[in-house]
């Protein structure tokens, strides 16, 4: 598997707005590159737009494990204010 194949694919989803489809693409290229940041941060936003609050929330547990800069600004999108 390819890291880039995978995002590039994700994003040929998200461009078809099935952003269910766009999942797998994603966690593919994160479990071939577990530490990085930004896929992880795509990839939560994914879940947040499609309702997975928990799957998101997970997300943004593993962007503070990191040390993540990235965590601060997902912790707005997990929890945004009125």
């Amino acid at each position: 598997k390819n890291v880039q194949f995978a995002t590039i694919l994700g994003k040929c989803f998200i461009k078809q707005g099935d952003l269910d489809a766009a999942i797998e693409p994603y966690k593919d290229a994160v479990e071939l590159r577990p530490k990085d940041d930004k896929l992880l941060y795509q990839l939560g936003e994914l879940y947040i737009q499609i309702g997975r609050s928990e799957d998101a929330e997970g997300i943004y547990v593993e962007l503070i494990q990191l040390g993540s800069p990235l965590a601060e600004r997902f912790s707005t999108k997990l929890n945004p204010r009125p």
